[in-house]
């Protein structure tokens, strides 16, 4: 009987109850509900007594535990949060500068010590670093406030219990710098080392893999390896510390003397790589793994995984809330009780069964059939382990990621039997890379050049497959629910029930269900009309699909490249391998920040530029890079009427030159009787012009004007309008965007609202 595992069963389930299902005040009460049971299980015997104490042990105590974390750690912290002048922090990681924004991890100074905190610094021109202190004026809030008032436990799963502000008046450096933060020192050489040595499209991915930092890959890298189901591989994991374990094992063989360098490894790497359950959970079982000889115990592979869950739960029993904790542990789960059942069963029942077979004898003639036999048998071995493996540590993910995701990746399978092998490989030789250019530039050069091209083959594999337009399917779709639950309901079959003779039948009717999931899932996006508001947080991109007709209306949010990254994504997905039409309302960053990119990534046919004298830099910018992808341009000095086979496109030219906002091109698309309008961030006096020199119909849609900004959407176009949805696309942001009076002026007119903000990506089937 497994002590610890049942124990920390019961251990994390008390946690998790504590952090999702029980109120501040009440988990006193199931701790003694839970003590009692245990109690009474010692006294009424049946065969799982001893194993259900254990449990409720390990549950009770879990409850107590995180009260007290919780009363004695977390309440004072948040209850100490407000605004502090001229208070002072110590940095404890590297600065990120993005978007004008300085980001940093630091410990601030309160009433109740140093607290773990992540802040957003105004007023600093450097780059900070670990041991830095910084003095300014500080607003602090509790980090488990979500930004619409509701809980939000992504930075409390970290242990980060302060999120602030801080405008900075002075930095003030150590004479020397800290040994105790070496760890993110070395981490920093080695980012250095490789965006010296490695080419510029490979270092991103190579720091990514060596240092868990992903802050160099684009969104697009980002995106690509999510859809493609190889994410896993640049969030430091199991994985690497295998890996680096692996390369000691090389040097100095299975000794006392690999235990003795191996442990401080671990924990030094766990130290650089930021300490994320992922990496902490592995680097337990492995430190586990190279003692248990030293002590003459043999390794028990659930047991030290009850081990690294109780050591980081104990740390913090909100990291049960946080979703690497979550994969990690059921990943390894999942390889633990299915991969090895699921690779017998495939080897003795389907057909590869004559090559790995142990029964079948090796041909004892011909050298050349010898070779052909022992090489097929170890290809179709390695296939056969990835794809069991595979399957096993998805047994238990594919849930979470179904949920956190919105989407179940349909090529993992293929995108980690292509690349896995590469990783290692990347893994190794960055290594080499790092240790050859502390030696000279020109080996570390050398080594970098042959290093880029593993990492070029795992990106380009990548990319081919998240371009695939069917990569994934939707849990919005209900052909997608009813193909998890069936094979949900195999799985359990297979392994509760035995129903191993019936696993040919079951496979078949597994195979019909993904396809016909795939082809209902396609069948239901062919529409005659789609309308698409993309979240990209503040800013606009309006897509609008029809059978003959692609037309994508602005292109800019929050973060410029993310935005056009995702109007890309969105339109591989829908299976859009052109854009025809791209109008640009006018030049401001949230409406323009993303044409680079999704030009970049998705061909596009025409665009339309207004012909006016705002922004001139944005415009330059935009009109080079049309040049550069020798893009048809049209600017709009007048109206201009752009027919299809079964639609109507109305592009206005703008009415007023007063200002860049007034000065917005709208556009009116009609299919039939049903017609959107998209007025950009044309304010009510344009709207006044517009009314007067064009007949407006009714619209079934309307895009508010300036994401719903009091100035515009007024009471004298939604008149005239009288439009039954109107789309607002808006994200976080300090105008008061969506505002009361805008809303107010929509509700009047009973139009039904639908918000980015609230509703994510936004689309209209008709």
């Amino acid at each position: 009987m497994r002590v610890l595992l049942l124990f920390t069963c019961g251990f994390v389930c008390g946690c998790i109850g504590t952090v999702y299902l029980l109120p501040d005040f009440w988990p006193l009460l199931p701790f003694a509900a839970a003590v009692l049971l245990a109690i009474l299980s010692r006294f009424l015997r049946f065969r799982y007594s001893a194993h259900c104490r254990i449990i409720l042990i390990g549950f009770a105590v879990s409850l107590l535990w995180s009260w007290g974390y919780r009363k004695v750690i977390i309440d004072p912290v948040y209850s100490a949060a407000g605004t502090r002048e001229d208070g002072y922090a110590e940095i404890c990681s590297y600065s990120v500068t993005e978007d004008d924004r300085t980001k940093v991890e630091a410990y601030v100074h309160t009433d109740h010590g140093s607290v773990r905190s992540s802040l957003l610094l105004n007023n600093v021109s450097v780059r900070l670093k670990p041991g830095d202190r910084i003095i300014g004026d500080f607003r602090l809030s509790p980090s488990n406030q979500g930004r619409d008032g509701d809980e939000f436990l992504y930075y409390q799963s970290k242990g980060i219990l302060i999120n602030g502000y801080c405008t900075v008046k002075s930095v003030q450096s150590p004479k020397r710098y800290p040994v105790r933060y070496f760890p993110q020192y070395l981490s920093e050489r080695i980012r250095n080392k490789l965006d010296v040595s490695v080419p510029a499209d490979a270092s991103g991915f190579m720091k990514a893999l060596l240092t868990g930092d992903r802050s160099s890959l684009t969104f697009e890298e980002e995106q690509n390896l999510s859809i493609a189901g190889l994410s896993h591989i640049i969030a430091v994991s199991g994985m690497h510390v295998s890996l680096l374990i692996g390369i000691l094992y090389l040097i100095l063989g299975k000794g006392k003397h690999t235990a003795y360098l191996g442990v401080p490894i671990l924990v030094l790497f766990m130290l650089m790589t930021g300490m994320s359950a992922s990496v902490v959970r592995a680097s337990i079982m492995l430190a586990l793994v190279l003692v248990a000889p030293l002590v003459k115990r043999e390794n028990d592979t659930p047991t030290s995984l009850s081990a690294a869950a109780l050591v980081i739960l104990l740390a913090n029993p909100w990291a049960v809330s946080n979703t690497g904790f979550q994969l990690s542990f059921l990943a390894v789960a999942g390889l633990l009780l299915c991969s090895g059942p699921l690779y017998q069963y495939f080897r003795e029942t389907m057909p590869w069964s004559i090559f790995l077979s142990q029964k079948r004898r090796i041909p004892e003639r011909g050298k050349i059939r010898r070779m052909l036999w022992k090489t097929g048998r170890k290809i179709t071995a390695g296939i056969l382990g990835s794809i069991c493996a595979t399957l096993g540590a998805s047994v238990f993910t594919v849930p979470i990621l179904a949920n956190v995701f919105g989407r179940v990746a349909s090529c993992s399978i293929l995108s980690n039997i292509l690349c896995l092998w590469a990783v290692g490989l990347c893994f190794m030789s960055g290594l080499m890379t790092v240790f050859l250019s502390c030696i000279s530039s020109a080996l570390g050069s050398a080594a970098g050049w042959i290093t880029a091209w593993p990492v070029r083959f795992i990106l380009g594999t990548a990319r081919r497959i998240a371009h695939f337009s069917m990569e994934s399917l939707p849990t919005s779709s209900p052909y997608t629910v009813i193909f998890l639950v069936f094979a949900y309901l195999i799985v359990v079959g297979i392994f509760l029930f035995r129903l191993r003779r019936f696993g040919k039948p079951l496979l078949c009717i597994f195979a019909v269900l993904f396809g016909a999931a795939f082809f209902f899932h396609f069948d239901e996006r062919v529409r005659t009309l789609t309308i698409t508001a993309i979240d990209v947080g503040q800013g606009s991109c309006i897509c609008v699909r029809t059978d003959d007709l692609t037309a994508v209306i602005d292109c800019g949010g929050s973060d410029a490249a993310e935005s056009g990254a995702k109007a890309a994504q969105y339109l591989r997905r829908a299976g859009v391998d052109q854009v025809d039409v791209l109008i640009l309302s006018h030049y401001d960053r949230d409406h323009v920040g993303g044409v680079p990119e999704l030009i970049r990534e998705i061909p596009v046919k025409t665009v339309y530029l207004p012909d006016v004298d705002f922004q001139p830099e944005t415009r330059c910018t935009l009109e080079e890079v049309a040049q550069k992808n020798r893009l048809n341009v049209q600017y709009v000095t007048e109206d201009i009427d752009l027919t299809f086979d079964n639609s109507h496109l109305r592009i206005f030219a703008p009415v007023t030159l007063e200002n860049d906002n007034a000065a917005s091109v709208s556009a009116l698309f009609s299919l039939g009787d049903y017609d959107m309008l998209v007025t950009g961030d044309l304010d009510q006096q344009g709207e006044h012009c517009l009314l007067e020199n064009h007949d407006l119909p009714d619209v079934e849609v309307f895009v508010a004007g300036h994401h719903g900004a009091a100035t515009s959407s007024g009471a004298e176009l939604l008149r005239t309008i009288c439009p039954d949805d109107v789309l607002i696309s808006v994200g976080k942001n300090s105008y008061g965007h969506p505002s009361r009076e805008a809303l107010f002026r929509f509700e009047q007119i009973g139009a039904n609202v639908y918000r980015t903000d609230q509703n994510g990506t936004i689309e209209i089937r008709r």
